[in-house]
């Protein structure tokens, strides 16, 4: 995972000094069949837990952490690196948003596009389903065709014109790297004399 993370913050460097902005235009001069690629999103947000109520994946693993804890002990671990991913990611994610305001490409029209009042810098809908597909596969190896689900994502939100390249790429270098904070932290923690 952390080489995942470092490749992942290579390619958004390169996206934003090269490929961004040429990109957005294109897709926005371009038929890109938008609906198609935000319907098949909508379903992936159902089947992880973000819709009808956007608190029901973290709901879910909030519960999980409490019940493994309580009553299925040999579990907890895995449960413990899914929620704990999962929240830093996403609370990562929120706070760069704030923090760095990056237009949106369908709100761009040239110029700069960070620290302008937006929300696009890293992709929300990338770090919702790689902080939860990342650690999964780290826990389940053989699982490894889930990572199609984020990379679906990654490419969806660029087609639909709400990410540009790099941060559909940031929001996967960060999942990879929380996933890696968290593994060690969690596999730590298991160990015989380990935090508890």
């Amino acid at each position: 995972m952390a080489r995942l993370a470092l490749i992942g913050c290579l390619v958004t460097a390169f996206c934003l000094t090269f490929v961004d902005e040429p990109l957005a235009r294109w897709v926005a001069a371009h038929e890109t069949h938008a609906h198609v690629w935000s319907d098949i999103l909508h379903v992936l947000e159902y089947a992880f837990g973000l819709e009808p109520w956007r608190w029901i994946g973290v709901t879910v693993l909030v519960a999980g952490v409490l019940a493994t804890q309580l009553f299925w002990r040999a579990h907890r671990a895995g449960w413990l690196l899914v929620a704990s991913t999962h929240l830093l990611a996403t609370n990562l994610m929120w706070w760069g948003k704030v923090l760095l305001g990056r237009l949106r490409p369908s709100d761009w029209h040239g110029g700069p596009t960070f620290f302008q009042g937006g929300s696009s810098f890293p992709s929300g809908h990338v770090v919702l389903f790689a902080s939860i597909v990342l650690p999964l596969v780290v826990l389940y190896p053989r699982a490894r065709w889930l990572v199609a689900v984020p990379v679906f994502a990654m490419v969806a939100r660029v087609m639909v014109n709400a990410h540009f390249a790099s941060d559909v790429c940031a929001g996967l270098a960060l999942s990879a790297a929380t996933t890696w904070l968290c593994a060690r932290v969690v596999r730590r923690s298991q160990r015989p004399g380990g935090a508890r």
